[in-house]
């Protein structure tokens, strides 16, 4: 009886660690500071035309529903 044997070695990419909350807060802080904060304000408008699109839907069904 033949027997062969091989040993076959996987190096996978390790995933990159996550920054720490203080200094994904820092950095927040810091752009923030820099006057960089436009991002948020774009966020802000884009949740708020989504919420208001909700509100119409919700009042669209409800007068279908009668």
């Amino acid at each position: 009886m033949n027997s062969r044997s091989s040993s076959v070695s996987v190096n996978l990419p390790r995933p990159q660690q996550r920054p720490s909350f203080s200094t994904r807060l820092s950095s927040a802080i810091s752009t923030a500071e820099q006057g960089e904060a436009d991002a948020p304000n774009a966020a802000e408008h884009q949740i708020d035309e989504e919420i208001d699109e909700i509100k119409r839907y919700e009042v669209y069904t409800h007068s279908l529903l009668g």
